[in-house]
């Protein structure tokens, strides 16, 4: 490493070393936090999302939900052998905004499962 001042040449000490390691995390850190990062990927789409107050934005990961098609629900069906209507299901959570009381739908093979037990 070279002095600040004389740019003489010197060995860095282990107090250095440490310094230095800090200010390179520190940087990292910053650098993560300023990335602005949008997956093409359905399932790990992620947001940036500005906070009151904050300098940097936060970057928020959706739950990665995708509503199926009347297809999906009826081939997960057939392999469950379950009698539940695919068109039934889908215009249901449909018109319901795939809420599930007050919360986002997360997985729609739960809700199906969930659909069997009441039949």
């Amino acid at each position: 490493m070279k002095c600040p001042r004389c740019q003489a040449v010197f060995h860095a000490t282990e107090e250095q070393d440490s310094v230095d390691l800090k200010a390179r995390r520190k940087a990292d850190a910053k650098r993560q936090k300023e990335r602005y990062y949008r997956s093409s990927r359905e399932n790990s789409r992620e947001v940036k999302v500005a906070t009151k107050g904050s300098k940097a934005p936060h970057v928020r990961k959706s739950n990665g939900f995708r509503p199926p098609d009347y297809k999906e629900v009826r081939a997960y069906c057939e392999e469950r052998e379950n009698q539940i209507d695919p068109v039934q299901f889908v215009d249901f959570y449909a018109a319901k905004g795939w809420m599930v009381g007050k919360s986002k739908m997360k997985d729609w093979q739960a809700a199906v499962r969930t659909w069997e037990k009441r039949e």
